[in-house]
């Protein structure tokens, strides 16, 4: 059972699990051992009579294994507050399923009844503003290196992407005679999921923006301000909004809600995790 719970000075969930030990030594089947968790990561940390068994015979002469305790843990939990670095930004969405089409046949679906109008829609979006451009226009920017993550599910369907294309659109025409648009587009490609009416998935796609100028300064990578202003105007729909198939079979959908956050990574995390691991089995020079 956790010993101490989720804790806010050093900003996500820590906590002490005691785990059985099984050791290939009999004499030591019986022991346990003590895991640090936090924020989902489990690392190992033995009770100090395992260490102390373990490491006596290897240890140099004249150092001692410190004795680790929970009230050590709590203790060296309750530090100031670590400092975080800037991490990925995440879009949630929802919403339902708008059309059925086929983009070379409109109006043909062709894939089943697995899929239907009115289907609740629903998604989530992650990705790493700080990636560079990697392509550029006086209307248009790429950032193909930023999409970190994208999954969507429609109804009981879901499909993933672990990466694809991250436009981000400033007076941009998407058409001859269309007006100009700011928007960021958002397309996840090599997608997994469930084969619908026996056809693969083959595109997830995001946008939100509005037909207007002066949305977005430039085609710089958005953050959470120009996330939520493109939102705020967002008049976009099923065109930009879709998850599609091989076959060219596609479900548009519309969104009704967003919402963007930023998603710290705790810039200590790693020495922390070898810090409390040094709190259990440090050697100290035994005074002379």
């Amino acid at each position: 059972m956790p010993r101490s719970g989720p804790n806010s000075t050093v900003g996500f969930p820590i906590a002490m699990v005691r785990r059985s030990c099984h050791l290939p030594t009999p004499r030591l089947s019986a022991r346990f051992e003590w895991h640090l968790v936090l924020n989902g990561v489990e690392a190992r940390i033995c009770h100090p009579e395992t260490a102390n068994a373990i490491l006596k015979p290897k240890r140099p002469p004249g150092w001692t294994i410190h004795r680790f305790s929970k009230f050590t843990a709590i203790g060296a939990v309750m530090l100031p507050p670590i400092a975080a670095q800037a991490g990925p930004i995440r879009i949630d969405f929802s919403g339902q399923v708008d059309d059925l089409t086929n983009f070379g046949s409109p109006g043909a679906f062709a894939i089943g009844a697995e899929i239907s109008v009115g289907d609740a829609v629903s998604g989530t979006i992650l990705f790493d503003p700080s990636a560079p451009a990697t392509a550029t226009t006086a209307t248009q920017a790429d950032y193909d290196a930023a999409l970190i993550r994208f999954d969507i599910s429609i109804g009981a369907l879901s499909f993933s992407s672990l990466g694809g294309q991250f436009r981000v659109l400033d007076d941009y025409q998407p058409g001859a005679a269309a007006p100009l648009r700011d928007a960021l587009l958002i397309d996840g490609i090599g997608v997994t999921g469930p084969l619908v009416g026996g056809v693969a998935p083959d595109l997830l796609q995001f946008s939100i923006g509005d037909d207007a100028t002066g949305l977005l300064a430039s085609t710089g990578m958005v953050g959470l301000a120009a996330l939520n202003t493109l939102w705020a105007a967002n008049t976009i729909v099923g065109d930009w909004n879709y998850v599609a198939f091989s076959n060219g079979d596609a479900a548009r959908f519309s969104i009704t809600s967003a919402s963007f956050s930023a998603v710290p990574l705790p810039a200590a995390l790693p020495l922390l995790v070898v810090g409390f691991g040094a709190l259990a089995l440090a050697g100290r020079r035994k005074a002379a």
